[in-house]
This record gives structure tokens, sequence and C-alpha cells, in this order.
């Protein structure tokens, strides 16, 4: 379960940075960057981000 929340959460600071620790409850940045924010994962939103497209 805490893949699925790291991953969530990783979505979801790429969308929303630093408004991110009201949804997940954290006080700290800190605590977000270390234990819940997965490289991998932004990495593989970067890259879709540049290779897909859907008009055109």
């Amino acid at each position: 379960m805490s893949n699925l929340r790291k991953t969530y959460l990783t979505w979801v600071n790429q969308v929303m940075n630093k408004d991110t620790k009201i949804l997940s409850s954290h006080s700290a940045d800190g605590v977000l960057k270390e234990y819940y924010l997965d490289p991998t994962v932004l990495s593989a939103i970067e890259k879709g981000a540049l290779e897909i497209k859907i008009f055109g």
C-alpha cells in the first residue's frame, strides 16, 4: 500500500508542488521529499509529457 501512496503523492506533487502537503497532511516538504516522492515515477511523468502528443 505504501507504494501506491508514494506513486499517488508523486503525481499530485507534479501538479500541485508545495501544496501537496495540504492533501497529504504532512507539515513539512522534507518528509514528503524524503519518504513519499518517487524519482522513478517522476522521470516517467516527465518522459511521457515530452513524448505523448494528443493532438498532432
